[in-house]
């Protein structure tokens, strides 16, 4: 799914959570600059980090290589421009910077989500993705989602069907491969999360 010449919409990082059955990765949630709507991305923990601190305006002890590529990029003259989340496919949101070099001539670089989100929060530099993409990905936050303290869970309940968590799964695990899925159920199953686990399973029923 590639949208890359339609009208954009900025988002903005509003927090990390800390939720996946594994333990090995966070929740990145995105929201539309001008809405309520958001982005909810797995991430690993190491990225979580980062960005945490890139949100707190804190330094690690030594440089990190976002650290580094920014010292470089700085060095030859070259700006950061923005992001762009220009696909999604198989569960992986698709994404490029955009540099800007000193000629006024530009370029871009593939990259993951996570790497991209964290050097534009060091350049503070804005991220876009198509709006015809956003309108299909995006869901609806609720208003505790706003508190950057507040919890988030994306494990589903059986007593309350539409809660946040329920829509982030059934949509994502409508676009995991089966390896994916696969993978995610073991997982699941490792952390003894049966809930998910099952979910999971019926998911990977359905195309058999």
């Amino acid at each position: 799914m590639t949208h890359e010449d339609d009208e954009k919409i900025e988002l903005t990082v509003l927090k990390i959570k800390d939720t996946h059955p594994s333990k090995e990765a966070c929740l990145l949630v995105l929201k539309e600059k001008d809405g309520d709507r958001g982005l909810l991305v797995w991430i690993g923990t190491h990225e979580a980090m980062s960005i945490c601190m890139a949100l707190a305006g804190e330094k690690a002890s030594r440089p990190s290589p976002y650290d580094i590529f920014k010292y470089l990029a700085d060095r030859c003259g070259c700006l950061f421009s923005h992001v762009n989340i220009y696909s999604f496919s198989d569960g992986i949101y698709y994404t490029r910077i955009s540099i800007n070099k000193i000629d006024a001539s530009s370029f871009e670089i593939e990259t993951r989500l996570s790497d991209a989100i964290i050097l534009a929060l060091l350049y503070q530099a804005p991220v876009y993705m198509p709006k015809v993409l956003f309108d299909h990905l995006g869901i609806s936050l609720p208003k505790e989602t706003y508190d950057i303290d507040a919890e988030l869970s994306v494990t589903p309940s059986l007593e309350k069907p539409n809660t946040l968590g329920d829509v982030y799964i059934e949509q994502q695990l409508s676009e995991m491969g089966i390896f994916e899925l696969e993978e995610f159920l073991s997982h699941a199953i490792e952390s003894e999360n049966f809930e998910l686990a099952d979910i999971i399973q019926n998911e990977l029923n359905r195309r058999k």
